[in-house]
């Protein structure tokens, strides 16, 4: 399918003529009515007056074009038009990274094209952001390992879409296939490759940088997991915890829980429970560099697999208590996002309740997570499921 399309909406074109051919209006703002203008618009934005501030930073875009805080502006009014219509936004925002190359918003400018390319599946335009981003002369080195890191992970997302736009020679954009074998293999490893290279780089950085490389290697273990290879993925991940010194918190939550999926995988269940424990116990969730890497959810489905490793050794009592408890926690933090480990875990009761021969508590059990949560896929395995156990009745 072949989509005849702009690489961005005409308002882009608008600020690239603006750029090539400035107004005479130009002129007719000095440098004292810019700054007046900003002023304008940073108060508007403390006011929430978002039409008053696009207004004011607009003026200085279309009117002082060759002011230096002309990019600064033209960055506000792009932040600005996120609230409301992300497409206008790329626009603004691509188009500040072509009128003015060299400036130091353009670094921002490009990150935030990425992202929003991201969020349309423009997958291969994403990757050409970050990269420009990457490469710019006033990205800082923080910046830029943000934004090859974001690279990395596309590579990954690729893998997960099945399809995605990219754009053929003469800039339309087109669907990709990428859900067969070879695709997918090639994404996994073009993405171990970035991630390997952000590594290498940054490993040898002070202070917060070298977190960078930490994070690279931790996308290097879910590269091996998802590969299969639950030993080599080990090793990363044991390198964020024992090689890049005191990490934040949530750093070492995602590599415990990285150690912990790899030795199930492996088919080490008693190590994997002890893992998931450890992380249960320490669990910090948040973000590094940005880049949130551990949320509440990973802990609530750090739970479940402590409860399938201890069903899978055998420990039905302890899987069992292991499930209430975490239902329990889960009730009490009253999160939406943690909806299907609190259903996964209600199955998980209902099953052990009926292997442990409590049959008629099963039944509750499951009645419970059909009420919860009807309509879900969870609710229909559970009607499933208590259809037999009672012979068909319910």
């Amino acid at each position: 399918m072949k989509l005849a399309l702009r690489p961005y909406p005409c308002l882009a074109v608008a600020f690239l003529a603006l750029a090539a051919c400035p107004s005479a209006q130009s002129a007719a703002m000095s440098e004292t009515e810019v700054d007046e203008a900003v002023a304008r618009g940073y108060a508007a934005i403390k006011a929430n007056d978002v039409p008053a501030a696009k207004a004011a930073f607009l003026s200085v875009v279309e009117n002082a074009p060759d002011s230096p805080k002309a990019p600064e502006a033209m960055l506000r009014v792009g932040h600005l038009q996120l609230r409301a219509d992300a497409a206008q936004a790329l626009a603004t925002l691509a188009a500040l990274a072509e009128r003015y190359p060299h400036a130091a918003e353009t670094v921002t400018a490009l990150h935030r094209v990425g992202s929003l390319h991201m969020r349309l599946k423009r997958y291969d335009d994403a990757q050409k952001a970050f990269r420009q981003a990457a490469d710019h002369s006033k990205s800082s080195q923080m910046n830029r390992g943000k934004a090859l890191l974001q690279v990395g992970f596309l590579d990954i997302m690729k893998f997960w879409a099945g399809e995605y736009w990219a754009r053929d020679s003469e800039g339309s954009l087109v669907r990709v296939k990428s859900d067969t074998p070879e695709a997918k293999t090639q994404h996994l490893e073009d993405a171990r490759k970035r991630f390997e290279a952000v590594r290498a780089e940054y490993a040898g950085k002070p202070g917060e940088e070298k977190q960078i490389a930490a994070i690279a290697d931790a996308a290097v273990g879910e590269i091996y997991l998802t590969g299969k290879m639950p030993r080599l993925a080990e090793e990363a991940y044991w390198r964020v915890l024992q090689e890049y010194g005191a990490m934040p918190a949530p750093l070492n939550s995602l590599a415990r829980y990285g150690i912990a999926q790899a030795k199930f995988r492996a088919g080490d269940l008693a190590a994997a429970a002890e893992q998931f424990d450890l992380l249960l116990s320490e669990f910090v969730p948040g973000g590094v560099c940005g880049i949130t890497v551990a949320t509440r959810s990973m802990r609530a489905n750090a739970a479940v697999w402590k409860v399938l490793a201890l069903s899978e050794m055998g420990q039905l009592d302890e899987a069992l208590a292991a499930a209430r408890q975490a239902k329990q926690e889960i009730a009490a933090d009253a999160d939406p996002s943690l909806s299907k480990p609190a259903a996964n875990l209600g199955l998980w009761e209902a099953s052990l309740l009926s292997r442990t021969g409590s049959a008629e508590e099963a039944i509750q059990a499951l009645q419970r997570v059909i009420d919860n949560y009807s309509g879900t896929p969870y609710a229909y395995r559970a009607k499933l499921v208590l259809k037999q156990l009672t012979g068909g009745e319910q």
